[in-house]
């Protein structure tokens, strides 16, 4: 820029001259500012309290108190007498194992026990001839205490023994599976022929009676589920006459890894007609006591990984990017758990455009935007 000074000015004093440059100098900017134009107009909503309808979650009913059926030891599987769908008795058997490993372990350790009882029989007599010549002073103290030693090792090994034999016994008894009540098989997961070991899952075992509603519930929405929640499940898919039973919240699983997902456990009243494998909806009877608040889906900024946040609009028109704890996406909806407080001010539309700080103009979001009627 070039500053032109008028000749009748060329007199004037240095301080004079630099006073009309700076003049000259603002006037540049202001006009400068005038071209970027005014603060930008954005779409404003207030964060509101959700509301706290009713949900319906999908599950599928199951047996209660399933268990796997598994040998106490290891060894070859020979027989397997059951099937899937099977219905069985208590005390049934249904699989073995081949107890000839456990036949050959209890004759030796019986063997071992018929050796042990002589030789603790001579120890405890040479114990008792050296007690009786210590007293007469006809022994030393040390041939004593080497006799009470070799009778203490004698009696040991007998003990040994015996625990040798009674494991062999037990191993014998547990080479039979039975069912421990009247039941169903689920599931089979071995076959005949395959060494199996001590613990592993011969058979999936569903007892009669009790039955369970399972059901994955988003973390945002447990709050109703706590343990002894009552809850209803109704409109069984599959069924004739749609039906509805009572139950109650049993457990709730840890978070999946793959997300904010629970496995919920609901135990179904004893005169429950829900069928094993049954599909149904369930819903809470508890209200949520914390909804939350509710901003358009549209106002979320990811922020990399699960962290969420918002720009809110702050009384003087300035903005704040401020992180929220986002519960779940309810169509064009989200729902906010914390970071926000009701009648606070976010941006609607096009946030990512804008920075924190900026100052902005405020438009209030339409109603029918604001307040959708779901």
């Amino acid at each position: 820029m070039e500053i032109i000074i008028p000749p009748d000015l060329s007199r004037c004093s240095y301080p004079v001259v630099l006073g009309l440059c700076l003049i000259s100098l603002v006037s540049c900017d202001s006009k400068r500012t005038e071209a970027l134009g005014p603060d930008p107009l954005v779409v404003t909503v207030e964060a509101a309290p959700a509301s706290g309808s009713v949900r319906h979650w999908a599950g599928t009913v199951r047996a209660g108190q399933g268990t796997s059926l598994a040998f106490e030891c290891s060894g070859r599987l020979v027989s397997m007498a059951c099937e899937i769908g099977d219905a069985v008795k208590k005390g049934e058997v249904v699989a073995e194992i081949d107890p000839q490993p456990f036949e050959l372990e209890r004759l030796r350790a019986a063997a071992e026990v018929v050796a042990a009882l002589p030789a603790l029989d001579e120890a405890t007599r040479r114990m008792e001839t050296e007690t009786r010549l210590r007293d007469s002073e006809s022994t030393s103290r040390a041939k004593l205490e080497a006799a009470i030693t070799a009778q203490a090792a004698a009696l040991a090994r007998l003990e040994a023994a015996r625990a040798a034999l009674s494991l062999a016994e037990r191993a014998i008894r547990t080479c039979r599976l039975v069912a421990p009540a009247d039941g169903r098989i689920a599931a089979r997961h071995v076959s005949v022929g395959k060494i199996i070991t001590a613990g592993e899952a011969v058979f999936d075992f569903d007892p009669d009676g009790g039955r369970e509603f399972v059901a994955l519930i988003p973390t945002g929405h447990l709050q109703p589920w706590q343990s002894g929640a009552k809850v209803r499940i109704s409109n069984r898919l599959g069924a004739r006459q749609p039906a509805e039973t009572v139950g109650e919240v049993k457990s709730i699983g840890p978070r999946a890894a793959s997300g904010g997902i629970h496995e919920v456990v609901v135990a179904l009243e004893a005169n429950s007609t829900a069928r094993v494998g049954e599909a149904g909806l369930a819903r809470s009877e508890a209200p949520d006591p914390d909804p939350g608040l509710r901003v358009p889906a549209t106002a979320i900024l990811p922020q990399g990984g699960d962290k969420m946040a918002v720009m809110v609009v702050s009384p003087e028109s300035r903005l704040e990017l401020r992180e929220v704890g986002l519960r779940e996406m309810e169509g064009d909806q989200a729902r906010i758990g914390s970071g926000l407080a009701p009648g606070e001010r976010v941006v609607a539309l096009g946030a990512s455009f804008l920075r924190a700080g900026q100052s902005v103009r405020v438009q209030n979001r339409p109603s029918e935007i604001s307040n959708p009627s779901h």
